[in-house]
This record gives C-alpha cells, structure tokens and sequence, in this order.
C-alpha cells in the first residue's frame, strides 16, 4: 500500500504535510486558513513513487526523464484517468512509472522542480 501525504501552494511558498497525525493536522489547518483569508491554495498528492534520487514525486513535479525517446523535453506530472502520469508531446496521456511488465520504474526520472517554485523551466 502506498503512502498518503499532500502538500500545498499557497503565498508563494509550498507546504508540506508530515505523516505524524498533529503535523497532519497543522497542515490542514494551515490549509483552512489560508482559504479563509481568501488566499488560492493548490492541493497536490504524493504520487507514492520516488525519483531518480529518492526524491519524492508529487503532483506539480516537472521531472527530467533519463531516457532518450526522439521526443525528449521535461515532463509535468498530474493526476488523470485515476492514475498519475503525464502528457507528451502530442497531448497523449502517459502512465508514470511503467515499463515492460508493468513494473515500476520512476527511477528513470528525476525531480528538477515543481511547476509553481521552478516556472522557468516550462519555458524550455
């Protein structure tokens, strides 16, 4: 079973939710008041893989794979189709993590940034 955890964009800073149930709690409460200040918050889960240098993967994560394809170019993971994966090139959805046996392999990426704290790199 994979691991549940979330974390936060909001006022320009991201936040973290901790395993521990008062830390979990904390985040929450962060979240809440956030809102009421009427502060936009983005909610992105823990996708439950690690990268290439252990890095946890998160929804929002731009990922560097190491493969070469023809088609290279940083990909933004998110949730869709009740998987997470990402889109390539030619806007087709593609399921993270998987290669033949569909066995994971979220090695093959490396986290470089997330798509609110490192924007400069959609522009590459």
């Amino acid at each position: 079973m994979r691991t549940i955890k979330f974390r936060a964009w909001s006022s320009g800073k991201m936040v973290y939710q901790n395993n521990a149930l008062s830390k979990m709690s904390r985040f929450w409460r962060i979240i809440e008041q956030a809102k009421e200040h009427g502060e936009e918050v983005v909610i992105m889960q823990f996708t439950g893989l690690h990268g290439k240098n252990g890095k946890e993967i998160y929804e929002g994560d731009i990922v560097k794979p190491s493969f070469r394809d023809g088609n290279w170019f940083y990909r933004i993971i998110s949730f869709e189709k009740g998987m997470f994966g990402y889109r390539d090139k030619t806007n087709s959805w593609c399921i993270m993590g998987i290669k033949q046996g569909n066995k994971p392999d979220n090695k093959q990426y490396e986290v470089i940034g997330n798509i609110y704290e490192n924007s400069e790199l959609l522009k590459l």
